[in-house]
């Protein structure tokens, strides 16, 4: 479900459903978090920069 399909429906969400989204919000923004000290343990590991390296491919 998409931001864009949300608004574009005009129709407010439930509490039920405002709920749900805020929860795989916050479960998105964990898995960001966890996935950026990966890296940068990896970066530290091997003495490198693995977000410029996958930028410029």
């Amino acid at each position: 479900m998409s931001e864009e399909s949300i608004e574009s429906t005009g129709v407010p969400l439930s509490s039920e459903d405002q709920k749900k989204l805020e929860k795989r919000l916050l479960l998105a923004e964990m898995k960001i978090a966890a996935l950026e000290k990966v890296i940068a343990i990896a970066n530290q590991e091997y003495n490198t920069d693995l977000k410029k390296k996958a930028a410029t491919k």
